[in-house]
């Protein structure tokens, strides 16, 4: 969103890219918790919807946001660097973000 003036601004800017990345965060994780709470089956087998959530959204991310974000930037990517966004979106995003939304729905209403 800033451009060039992302690498000249200093902590504003850090502040503000941090800002953003948990904003985007937090509407993977709400969109996930929303859609567990109407699909009871993805708090009963949180390993695999994790897996393929993550899947998801490097997919969408990869494929869709970035891309028409920054058409210019985005080609053919090398194989490890593939790997490498697909490990972290299953294992690093998805999966916290079912395991954790299937511990929290699971409880018994106090």
């Amino acid at each position: 969103l800033l451009g060039k003036a992302a690498a000249d601004g200093g902590l504003a800017a850090a502040a503000f890219g941090l800002a953003l990345h948990y904003s985007i965060m937090l509407v993977m994780v709400g969109v996930f918790v929303l859609s567990a709470t109407r699909l009871p089956t993805l708090t009963r087998r949180p390993v695999l919807w994790g897996l393929l959530y993550g899947l998801g959204l490097y997919l969408v991310m990869n494929w869709i946001v970035l891309p028409l974000r920054w058409p210019e930037t985005f080609g053919a990517a090398r194989p490890i660097s593939v790997a490498n966004q697909v490990f972290a979106n299953l294992i690093l995003v998805g999966l916290p973000i079912s395991l954790i939304t299937a511990r929290r729905l699971r409880r018994p209403a106090a």
